[in-house]
């Protein structure tokens, strides 16, 4: 793939295990020893929490979709990911994930 090629792509995640998800994007490809079309999914961030990964994913098209259409659309996704990800950068952070599940009691 060339680095101006624009090619079609969707934003997503992956779950690998419980507390193991990816964000990412799928993109199509040819299967070289096939010819057939199959889809690969390309992992940008691992390890996050999958409720995380899935708010953020699916917040990702309207933002690029508010961009100017001569943006490498991929390149912009890849990179806004990784800035919000990204643990040294001050002013965006990960937001955390409340969630509503009460803890076990202990009292024997």
């Amino acid at each position: 793939m060339d680095d101006d090629e624009i090619r079609p792509f969707w934003c997503g995640t992956r779950q690998y295990t419980e507390g193991n998800c990816a964000i990412g994007y799928y993109i199509p490809i040819e299967n070289k020893d096939t010819g057939k079309p199959e889809i690969l999914f390309r992992p940008i961030a691992n390890g996050l929490d999958a409720r995380y990964a899935q708010e953020l994913s699916s917040g990702m098209p309207v933002i690029l979709a508010e961009q100017d259409g001569n943006i490498n659309q991929l390149e912009l996704y890849i990179d806004t990911i990784r800035i919000v990800l990204d643990e040294e950068h001050e002013d965006i952070q990960p937001r955390q994930i409340q969630r509503d599940v009460e803890s076990p009691s202990l009292d024997l």
